[in-house]
């Protein structure tokens, strides 16, 4: 039942990239020229154009970017800076499906190997003081955390990084959805003092480096939040209205340890931000320097991953966290899809018994 949903979104999203088009789009950036509040302060700020007569720019064509460069005024002011503290938290420690898809983004692993290690880990390892259980039973999709090991994780925290490390609110396992089997807690390393480091070796390489990956997880969720101080700095010149987004980290809390990994194909607005090292005030003159148009095409939806699928059939309900290794490698063994570059694509087999299974 979950085989036959697994390879329909395959085919389904292999039919969508068929079927697109792109769309072309334009962007300008440029750098500013400005002088910072104390005289001896000077700098480049870089920006992108954000606004046309008040009106989000939309930029269709080359041409329309000539235009718009051929009419842009050499100088401009600073119209806005906003100054603001962002937060950014921690993620749950595992369930499941999320440790397969960090294994797979981070280590490469696949569902299957993932869970065989894991398994390994769960059922005992011989170090020092004898046989042990590293880690809580791998198959859950619970966030819940017993509260002597939040206890001992909190005091690790407080005596490893300092007390400003720990969790200022106490977190609770939110109930995501009514399929959560609540039997087993959160993926976790059964004593958060069993570090990596101190038994690395007495586990093969695969084992540690997912042990790593479970505890660096875990630990970082007791952790207090990050802080970044953001400044977005508006210049206006005419019509024209650019802005540039700077995030600096004030306070390192849980990525001092640990960050989650992104896809690679999701494109996040950070990837526009600058750098500003030094006070920007209103009204401050800023000369347009260095101007430059660039050519974007709007991207067809990414092939599923490993990662992306697992996700996906999570999101939707569909199967067991226990199930999905499974699945995976019956879609491939089958011939029903094949895994190119990490990525999956339907057979031509696995579109004709899909095509057969919507039809019935």
């Amino acid at each position: 039942r979950v085989q036959s949903v697994a390879l329909r979104l395959i085919c389904e999203r292999e039919e969508e990239i068929e079927r697109f088009v792109p769309v072309e789009s334009w962007s300008i950036n440029a750098d500013f020229l400005i002088q910072g509040e104390k005289s001896a302060e000077k700098g480049t700020l870089k920006a992108k154009l954000d606004k046309i007569g008040g009106k989000k720019a939309e930029i269709k064509t080359e041409s329309e970017a000539e235009a718009v460069l051929k009419s842009l005024p050499k100088d401009f002011k600073v119209s806005d800076v906003e100054e603001k503290a962002v937060k950014q938290s921690p993620a749950e420690p595992f369930i499941t499906s999320r440790m397969q898809q960090e294994a797979i983004r981070k280590l490469g692993f696949t569902s299957k190997k993932t869970m065989s290690v894991a398994q390994s880990l769960y059922e005992g390892v011989e170090i020092a003081e004898g046989p042990v259980g590293l880690i809580t039973y791998m198959r859950t999709d619970s966030t819940r955390i017993a509260p002597e090991a939040i206890e001992q994780a909190q005091k690790f925290i407080a005596e490893t990084y300092g007390e400003e490390y720990i969790a200022k609110t106490k977190k609770t396992a939110k109930k995501s959805n009514n399929n959560v089997q609540d039997a087993h807690e959160a993926i976790r390393p059964t004593s958060v003092l069993r570090t990596p480091e101190a038994i690395k070796k007495y586990l093969t390489t695969d084992q540690y480096k997912l042990y790593k990956l479970i505890w660096e997880r875990f630990v970082a969720s007791q952790m207090s939040e990050a802080v970044y101080n953001q400044t977005v700095v508006r210049l206006a010149g005419d019509k024209y209205e650019f802005k540039a987004t700077a995030r600096v980290l004030a306070f390192a809390g849980f990525t001092k340890l640990y960050l989650e990994s992104k896809e690679d194909d999701v494109k996040n607005d950070e990837d526009d931000e600058t750098t500003i090292s030094f006070k920007i005030a209103k009204d401050t003159p800023a000369l347009r320097d260095k101007t430059e148009k660039k050519q974007h095409f709007t991207q067809s939806p990414p092939r599923y991953t490993e990662a992306t699928l697992v996700k996906t059939l999570e999101q939707q309900g569909i199967g067991r966290p226990s199930t999905y290794a499974a699945i995976i490698s019956t879609i491939v063994d089958r011939k029903y899809t094949e895994l190119i570059e990490k990525k999956f694509h339907p057979t031509e087999l696995g579109r004709i018994v899909n095509k057969v299974l919507i039809e019935n």
